[in-house]
């Protein structure tokens, strides 16, 4: 717990005692000093839960066209505060938070479906199959269908 001091008003001068815990103690004449103890963690708190929510957000939803400013509005602060406070909780930004949801869906429908190539975007969250396309092989390094070959227990 911080303590937090309160200045008042008084007709007599106040000096103020040493207390622990106290990070600054201001006296001037005519000035009352109250303590008032505070929870630090308070606002903390209310920031990991919008994180936490933030994350399960990203992990029901990235596959239906979840965008990062739909995530940000999850926090009680600012969108770029929130960008900022995400990707130093997680290491990692918003949108590629997204895509690695999306991206982990793509390979465990092409190991464990049929559906065709095609098909696999609209279960993923992409607009056509041309971006699924590329952002995969950009990720992964191969192909949608070499990855299905790979690894698909499907043949």
């Amino acid at each position: 717990m911080d303590t937090i001091l309160y200045f008042q008003p008084q007709s007599q001068p106040y000096i103020p005692e040493k207390v622990a815990g106290v990070r600054a103690i201001a006296s001037r004449r005519g000035t009352n000093v109250q303590m008032v103890n505070r929870d630090p963690t308070a606002g903390l708190v209310a920031e990991l839960a919008a994180f936490w929510h933030a994350i399960a957000l990203i992990r029901s939803k990235a596959c239906e066209g979840l965008r990062a400013a739909d995530v940000a509005a999850r926090f009680p602060c600012s969108r770029r505060l929130a960008c900022v406070r995400f990707r130093k909780a997680t290491g990692r930004t918003m949108l590629d938070e997204i895509h690695a949801v999306q991206l982990e869906t793509a390979k465990r429908i092409l190991e464990t479906t049929d559906i065709p190539l095609k098909a696999l975007s609209d279960f993923c969250g992409f607009e056509d199959p041309n971006s699924l396309r590329k952002f995969f092989r950009r990720e992964t390094g191969t192909t949608l269908r070499a990855w299905r070959a790979a690894h698909g227990r499907i043949r």
